[in-house]
């Protein structure tokens, strides 16, 4: 009843950290296209839900959520503070970001999920977290 598709400014091939590809899933590549294109190349799935996992960390794909190409769009990028834009529906934030029945000073509305927003898998060696040294 869900289809996920993963729209990306790489080659499938170069999706690789903390995407464990789905037979079922379906694969956009973005390489190329402009705000414009990739907007209508998005809008073109018929998309109900659009969930941006870049915020500001990606300015130059603003545009493509504010040209809200899904029926709805949720901010995924746990931000301590609101877009300011007026193209998502909601964010969402887990309870370490903003705590519940903390007040928001968000335009706009947050989901709350359980759990942490960090949902990857290291898979390169790291040491060890120890007690900070003072």
């Amino acid at each position: 009843r869900v289809a996920v598709h993963l729209l990306a400014d790489c080659a499938r091939a170069d999706v690789d950290a903390g995407y464990d590809a789905q037979p079922q899933d379906g694969f956009v590549s973005l390489v190329g296209l402009d705000a414009a294109q990739a907007a209508a190349r998005i809008a073109a799935l018929d998309l109900d839900l659009l969930v941006d996992l870049n915020g500001y960390s990606a300015p130059d794909r603003l545009a493509v959520v504010v040209a809200r190409p899904a029926r709805r769009v949720l901010g995924w990028f746990n931000s301590f503070a609101t877009s300011g834009l007026d193209a998502y529906d909601a964010v969402i934030a887990d309870a370490v970001v903003l705590p519940p029945g903390a007040p928001p000073e968000f335009d706009e509305p947050v989901v709350h999920v359980p759990g942490c927003h960090l949902t990857f898998e290291v898979r390169h060696p790291a040491p060890e977290v120890v007690p900070p040294p003072v």
